[in-house]
């Protein structure tokens, strides 16, 4: 989080919002986060602002905000071997040689340090597409896995 905005609240005013919570809320709603977390919802920014004295507010009115998305599967090897797997059909990766190399190469001890700043890469990908949860299936790495 950025050290700036620590502790403070920021009012999201008069957003078109989908909350996807137990009520399954939508519409035009104001919202009071404080440190990355939703502390509150209300229909109008005016009784957060009361309830929120020092917060910084952010007009919404044109914008739509909703829950992060989810990728519930995704092989991130794919994407980081993508300039070799481009027109190969998935099921003949296993006999190309030189994606057999490359995973060998990416899975070796000593590239781990590479690999996780690539994986890490790949994650803020998703991050500034929306998507906030990844179900991955990684590269069959050995018991330590990323430290």
């Amino acid at each position: 989080m950025n050290e700036a905005l620590s502790g403070k609240t920021i009012i999201l005013a008069n957003g078109i919002v989908l909350t996807c919570d137990a009520t399954n809320r939508a519409g035009r709603y104001s919202i009071a986060i404080t440190d990355g977390r939703i502390r509150d919802i209300a229909d109008r920014a005016d009784v957060l602002q009361k309830a929120y004295e020092e917060a910084a507010i952010v007009d919404a009115s044109q914008k739509l905000i909703v829950p992060g998305f989810v990728n519930a599967h995704h092989h991130g090897a794919s994407f980081l071997l993508r300039t070799l797997t481009d027109g190969v059909h998935a099921s003949l990766w296993n006999s190309e040689a030189r994606l057999e190399q490359a995973c060998d190469r990416l899975m070796h001890a000593s590239h781990y340090a590479d690999l996780k700043q690539l994986y890490q890469a790949l994650y803020l990908a998703h991050l500034r597409s929306g998507t906030t949860c990844v179900g991955e299936s990684p590269l069959p790495l050995d018991e330590t896995g990323f430290t």
